[in-house]
């Protein structure tokens, strides 16, 4: 699967998400204990979160409710994705480490529909098959095999079989849910 094809499978799956009444900014102001966000928000859709706010914050991770961070989980998968994993990011290593710890990770996915659980495994099926992305592999492959129940990256998390997508330019590419 290419990025551009994980990229979509988040944005459908996770289309009709809104937005929390407790925000990033209100995290962020939680973690600094400032009296306001260094961040302003301006966005009405998790699309429209901007990747540097992404990048420089991740006290929502720590500071809000896992319902409320469900809205900004599609955000960090895409704009980890489109940076390829930016290792000089704490929110790089604060998602996978989210999505890969039983508590945590067990309460984002108890909170998913099927549609954007199989999206999330996706996510981390890719994580874990890419070599560029080595420095993650061991906890999203933990994630995967503990909190979202897959045996090996690259099985059908529906139970059916898996197909190989399109080349992604990976020797060992996740395969795509039927």
């Amino acid at each position: 699967m290419t990025v551009e094809a994980l990229l979509r499978e988040v944005r459908e799956a996770f289309a009709n998400v809104t937005r929390p009444r407790r925000t990033m900014a209100d995290a962020e102001v939680e973690d600094d204990r400032n009296e306001a966000s260094r961040f302003p928000e301006h966005d009405t859709h998790w699309w429209e979160v901007p990747d540097e706010l992404l990048r420089r914050c991740s006290a929502p991770m720590c500071f809000l409710a896992t319902a409320d961070f469900v809205y900004y989980l599609p955000a960090y998968m895409g704009w980890f994705l489109r940076t390829k994993g930016a290792t000089n990011s704490f929110s790089s290593e604060s998602l996978i480490y989210y999505l890969s710890d039983s508590e945590r990770g067990g309460r984002i996915a108890s909170l998913l529909d099927c549609h954007q659980r199989g999206a999330v495994i996706l996510f981390l099926e890719f994580v874990t098959l890419s070599p560029n992305l080595w420095y993650f592999h061991e906890h999203a492959k933990s994630g995967l095999l503990t909190i979202w129940r897959i045996t090996e990256p690259g099985a059908s998390p529906n139970g059916g079989p898996a197909e190989r997508s399109g080349n992604s330019g990976v020797s060992e590419g996740p395969l795509s849910v039927s």
